[in-house]
């Protein structure tokens, strides 16, 4: 990117944050194809400044997806794929239950946040509870910035659910 570290705020476009893979293979038959992938790092607009930890942390993710594809494939083979299906249907039901019953026990139907960003862009946030339901109402905030201090609805979702799952204070 620009700058150095993993979120420059005042980038205008995707490629001033950083190196942009565009459907890139970086393993084929069981081997990373470090040449095309390090070609991919260094070749762009705004090169890595560290190509060689960029290629170590893509070998850890892969890593990371291998292990848990091993683990999920044994489970399948002990418990059977239809078990395995049914046991995740369950544990979203159960979080879901879980959930709608925190919601339902908030003390208030409504409540207010306010904050800004770096640049000063306000975020206004207005929850509504109904019964064991909330509404997240954010008119009031900042439009779309022209920077990278946007977030886009997934990226959004992400984080109410993400907070939502704090204030369980449940294991799940």
């Amino acid at each position: 990117g620009v700058s150095p570290g993993s979120a420059y705020p005042f980038a205008k476009n995707l490629q001033e944050e950083g190196v942009i893979f565009r459907n890139l293979k970086v393993v084929e038959k069981g081997f990373l194809l470090e040449e095309k992938l390090l070609k991919a790092l260094t070749s762009c607009k705004y090169p890595s400044r560290n190509s060689k930890e960029n290629v170590s942390d893509i070998i850890a993710q892969i890593s990371a997806n291998k292990v848990g594809e091993k683990e999920l494939l044994n489970i399948i083979e002990i418990y059977s794929l239809p078990v395995v299906k049914a046991y995740m249907t369950y544990l979203k039901d159960y979080v879901e239950v879980k959930t709608r019953s925190f919601i339902s026990k908030l003390p208030k139907d409504t409540y207010f946040f306010e904050d800004s960003l770096d640049d000063g862009s306000k975020i206004v946030l207005k929850i509504t509870k109904m019964k064991d339901e909330l509404s997240m109402d954010f008119s009031g905030s900042a439009p779309v910035n022209p920077n990278s201090l946007n977030a886009n609805k997934s990226i959004v979702q992400s984080c109410i659910i993400y907070c939502l799952r704090c204030l369980l204070k449940e294991d799940i």
